[in-house]
């Protein structure tokens, strides 16, 4: 208690003359919300610290995100942020503290309000999909009906199937709101293409034109300078797209919303100059990029060097960093880049933002655990603001002030009219910015409520399975069920389709090569053991089964973050022994089993050994209209990352 309370009592202890620019962090529960309401703060809903993503367009909500799923704040007109009671206060995958359950919202690692105020889209990193909301005036979400409402990566139930879906990490938008994309993380880091249908429904673009990957697999347009990439940014002019990853990539947007990338070193900059980029400086791991309302300037927010670099923008979009210590900030501990201003708890910093008339800049620094203040001259260059005033950090720090709830800082979101900066760390804290004069700020867009539709299932959910639709199908009449390596070369694979199908033959294929074909039986199961993929193409390769009428199934990869060692028959199930590849740490892997089209249950717990490996046993279906039990066996590796294996178990014959 006596730390909170000193803390607060330095961070509120302003300069006399408060300047315009300057933040104050706001008195007890009114200034932050947390989980477990520590801190002083208000409580919040969920088991993880909020992240603020988007605000609506007329500023009275907040949508974020955490590792239970999306989250509804409302927002006072003082700024005071709160967390909305009851099921329309939180969008979940799994049932959690009366929140709504929406199939597919599994933890949001991003969140964008359309510009109409109409929809909300919503990515999903531990289920691979993207979710689609419609927006009611007072804030409230329901998820698009059935398939329009869930684009997932891997073709997860009651999700249309997408491609360069896996891990998604941050969704943008076109200021007109025809066309969103989607960037993710996974084996084909790359971004999606969608096109908005005027009732919020998102498609996505057919072909090549459909997603740009670094690989190019899936059908998609090859890009350059895209492993690990963090964010989107799209013009105020709708004309560019910025990717941060290894430094920035930069597309060129056409009016069908199609991207382009740059030719040659106009395409990308990063600090080595491969793959056919510029050559940066201070661009280890960007993380964010804010560019300034006039459009002239863009600073990248780098946290692997620590550091804050200016870049020139061109009206066609093409960025050129500038040269010079005061065009680079770097934090004072970190390794030295050349000519570059050092500046003090810039450590991992993160998530630039700009005030609406552009004269300060904004960052989260996760590693010094707290938010930096830099002030942006006539010249454009950033200067971090002297003593308290020019940083806030959780623990006490020389020449910066004392918050609370700034631990591991990531998420900055500047309020519309600037009185207002977000930053989320193991709480979300609010602070007040000073303004004066007013800054130039357009008024709010009023939202525009969703059209009527004709009555329906509720959205967000599927209509349980009858008797000849197991859970396995639920809206599908075919999928598979699973893809796995063999010995000898060889490839088994097994799926199931509706029984209406059977004694149909089902063409196996990978990619778009024929390598097998096998008859639907009575039940409605079939499978096939084909030859396996060149060890070069394993990486790559996904599976789907097609039935004459041109019905396609899910498709389904080769080779994931698990590794099946062994699976075996045991009296009532199936004994399993899963490796988990690239692990970081010892994680806790659970295992659940789908009830229902909607639903999961969790039925065992399992850590990871020594080997890296756990032993479980999945029971059989026994219910006659069920043949195949799905399991999804689940790690969180981070607060980023899950890795997700289904197993499916068949029923007795």
């Amino acid at each position: 208690m006596g730390l909170c309370a000193t803390a607060l009592g330095l961070a509120l202890s302003a300069p006399a003359a408060a300047a315009p620019g300057d933040l104050t962090l706001r008195p007890g529960p009114d200034g932050c919300l947390h989980d477990q309401a520590l801190e002083g703060c208000a409580d919040s809903r969920g088991d993880s610290a909020a992240k603020p993503y988007a605000f609506s367009p007329d500023g009275t909500h907040v949508y974020a995100g955490n590792l239970d799923g999306l989250l509804l704040l409302d927002r006072a007109a003082d700024g005071t942020l709160s967390a909305r009671a009851g099921a329309g206060g939180c969008y979940v995958h799994s049932a959690t503290d009366g929140c709504t359950l929406v199939t597919g919202q599994g933890n949001a690692s991003d969140a964008v309000v359309s510009p109409d105020g109409a929809n909300v889209y919503a990515t999903s990193s531990f289920q691979d999909a993207i979710v689609a909301y419609d927006r009611a005036p007072d804030g409230t979400l329901s998820r698009k009906a059935l398939q329009d409402g869930c684009i997932a990566d891997t073709g997860s139930i009651a999700c249309e199937d997408g491609r360069a879906l896996d891990v998604p990490v941050a969704v943008e938008m076109t200021p007109d709101g025809q066309h969103a994309y989607v960037l993710s993380q996974g084996t084909n880091d790359g971004i999606a293409v969608f096109d908005r249908e005027p009732d919020g429904t998102l498609t996505q673009k057919a072909g090549a034109a459909g997603c740009v990957t670094q690989v190019g697999g899936e059908g998609c347009t090859n890009g350059r300078n895209l492993p690990n990439a963090a964010e989107l940014v799209v013009s105020a002019d709708g004309k560019t797209l910025y990717v941060t990853g290894p430094g920035v990539s930069v597309f060129d947007i056409a009016p069908d919303g199609t991207l382009a990338q740059k030719a040659g070193t106009d395409g990308c900059v990063n600090g080595s100059g491969s793959d056919g980029c510029a050559t940066g400086r201070g661009l280890s791991t960007v993380v964010g990029l804010a560019i300034s309302p006039d459009g002239t300037r863009a600073y990248a927010a780098a946290q692997g060097s620590s550091a804050i670099t200016t870049f020139d923008r061109s009206p066609d979009g093409r960025i050129t960093q500038r040269t010079g210590a005061a065009s680079c900030v770097q934090h004072d501990g970190a390794p030295a880049i050349a000519d570059c201003t050092l500046g003090r708890a810039l450590r991992t910093v993160k998530a630039p933002v700009l005030s609406p008339d552009g004269t300060q800049l904004y960052a989260a620094t996760q590693g010094s655990g707290g938010v930096v203040v830099l002030d942006v001259g006539p010249d454009g260059n950033p200067v971090q603001r002297p003593g308290a005033r020019g940083c806030i950090t959780q623990t006490p720090t020389a020449d910066c002030g004392l918050g609370r709830g700034l631990s591991s800082a990531n998420t900055t979101l500047m309020a519309p009219d600037g009185r207002r900066v977000y930053v989320s760390g193991t709480a979300l804290v609010a602070f007040d910015r000073q303004v004066d004069p007013d800054p130039p700020v357009l008024p709010p867009v009023p939202p525009v409520p969703p059209a009527p539709g004709p009555a329906g299932p509720v959205p967000g959910t599927t209509p349980a399975p009858g008797p000849s639709v197991p859970v396995a199908l639920c809206n599908r009449p075919l999928t598979l069920l699973d893809v796995l390596a063999r010995p000898k070369g060889r490839v088994r694979i097994t799926g199931i389709a509706r029984t209406t199908f059977a004694g149909q033959r089902v063409i196996l294929r990978d990619g778009s090569r024929r390598v097998g074909s096998a008859v639907i039986s009575k039940d409605g199961r079939f499978a096939a053991t084909v030859k396996a993929p060149s060890t070069k193409r394993r990486s790559k390769v996904r599976y789907t089964a097609t039935l004459p009428s041109g019905t396609r199934s899910q498709a389904f990869k080769l080779q994931r973050q698990y590794t099946i060692v062994s699976r075996r028959n045991v009296k009532g199930g199936v004994r399993l022994v899963v490796r988990l590849n690239g692990r970081r740490r010892s994680p806790v892997v659970r295992v659940q089993r789908q009830t229902s089209c909607t639903d999961r249950r969790n039925v065992a717990t399992r850590r990871i050994n020594k080997k890296g490996e756990i032993t479980v046993t999945l029971p059989r279906p026994t219910d006659p209209a069920d043949p195949v039990a799905i399991y999804r066996v689940r790690a969180r590796v981070n607060k980023q990352l899950t890795f997700t294996l289904q197993v499916a178990v068949e029923r007795a014959r």
